[in-house]
């Protein structure tokens, strides 16, 4: 490589393993309740598997920058809208990548939520951009609850205002859906991508009185207490009346105002369990005077990709079919292991109103602190990994985040063992 090598990776750092990822390679045996691929775990339908197949054999590839159409049709006669305004991509990571292009140049910067799956940095880094961070904080007994100045903060008019906001709703860990009217008020012409590819696996209901213009404390501001109340019951013992509608980030947003865009984020990864069925899409949803320049300028941004394959793309009408049944299923599994996750765990379970993780909060008594240390104490010496809350931005101490995705009973063992090991270490 000569000279060129430490060019490589500098705009993502050294990524130097933490102390919970090194110990994480040391444990190839532990019990892993962090894993949240469905197929691990038997929920991807053998028919989505069948139907890739026959796709496979008839599909012929015709590029085109937003997708064949019959694929687009297929998704505006189930999500609404045109056909001319959605254009498939590889995965939601690369629809990202697409619009990270699209609204903001190297060096600008776009807002995006805290706590966060730890994708979007990287992929914004990778664009060359900048990251504000506007925040969430839980509080009993309203559940994840906006921080409305630290949007304000990132998006205030003047040369180092975001480009672009991503909103995540529901969001990953937390599970809660996004006050999209408020972010949007806030955000004025500022334009939002909105992901919501955890939005059919509802598992909470919302706040009974949700007050989502409320301003939290601020980020890792003294005094906030994680620890609370037990929280929401599952959405399954509350009945379908309990929950609010419509959480469709499309339906929530309604019609843009002049000069503005939202772009909202989906794919069949989620929606079928099935992480190798790898077509994501975006839809625009802009006022007449901006929809066509926005299209055109996104059509060269995806004529320069072509990515998505046409098997996947011809598969999309037949999968789309199967996409009931397959939320059907993953959900039932999630929200009886969150059922069965609060009655078996003695401190809080957080409100979780949709997705495929839970976070709960362990006790922070002994001389021992952070999430972190438990963490990797788990690992360690009980053979148990779970995620850390830091992993995702989560402010405070001992947030620990699992997937709900494991079969009943192996969950059910899991959870009592990992309930016996936080009470040790924090004795």
């Amino acid at each position: 490589m000569g000279g060129d090598g430490p060019r490589f990776g500098r705009r993502l750092g050294p990524g130097t393993p933490n102390a919970w990822a090194r110990e994480r390679e040391r444990r190839p045996d532990a019990l892993d309740l962090t894993d949240t691929n469905p197929a691990s775990h038997g929920l991807t339908l053998p028919e989505v598997g069948e139907c890739l197949a026959r796709a496979a054999r008839d599909a012929r590839h015709r590029p085109d920058p937003r997708g064949p159409r019959a694929a687009r049709e297929a998704l505006a006669a189930r999500f609404g809208g045109g056909p001319e305004e959605y254009w498939l991509t590889a995965s939601t990571s690369e629809a990202y990548s697409w619009l990270f292009q699209l609204l903001a140049a190297p060096g600008e910067p776009i807002a995006a939520p805290q706590p966060s799956y730890p994708l979007l940095e990287p992929l914004a880094q990778l664009a060359g951009l900048d990251v504000r961070s506007y925040w969430t904080h839980h509080l009993d007994p309203d559940g994840w609850v906006l921080d409305g100045a630290t949007l304000t903060a990132a998006v205030r008019p003047g040369a180092a205002s975001a480009r672009a906001v991503v909103v995540v709703s529901p969001g990953n860990p937390t599970g809660a859906f996004s006050p999209l009217g408020v972010i949007a008020e806030v955000a004025g012409t500022v334009p939002l991508i909105v992901d919501q590819v955890f939005e059919p696996f509802r598992l909470d209901a919302p706040a009974a009185a949700p007050q989502p213009s409320r301003v939290g404390p601020a980020a890792g501001a003294a005094g906030f207490d994680p620890v609370g109340s037990r929280g929401s019951q599952p959405l399954g013992s509350m009945g379908p009346a309990a929950v609010a509608a419509p959480l469709d980030a499309a339906a929530a947003l309604g019609e843009p105002p002049p000069g503005c865009v939202w772009f909202v984020l989906d794919g069949v990864s989620k929606r079928l369990a099935a992480p190798g069925a790898k077509i994501g899409w975006i839809r625009v949803i802009a006022g007449a005077s901006v929809q066509p320049e926005v299209g055109e300028a996104l059509d060269r941004v995806a004529d320069s990709y072509l990515s998505v394959s046409a098997a996947s793309t011809a598969a999309l009408p037949a999968l789309l079919e199967l996409e009931g049944e397959a939320v059907r299923v993953a959900r039932h599994r999630a929200l009886g292991n969150l059922t069965e996750l609060r009655k078996r765990w003695p401190w809080r379970v957080r409100r979780c109103e949709a997705g495929w993780v839970a976070m709960v909060d362990a006790p922070a008594r002994g001389p021992r602190a952070g999430d972190e240390d438990l963490a990797t104490w788990l690992l360690r010496e009980r053979g148990l990994a779970v995620h850390p809350g830091w992993f995702y931005g989560v402010p405070g101490e001992r947030a620990l985040v699992l997937s709900l995705l494991g079969r009943p009973q192996a969950f059910a063992d899991a959870v009592a063992r990992l309930v016996r090991a936080v009470a040790e270490f924090s004795d």
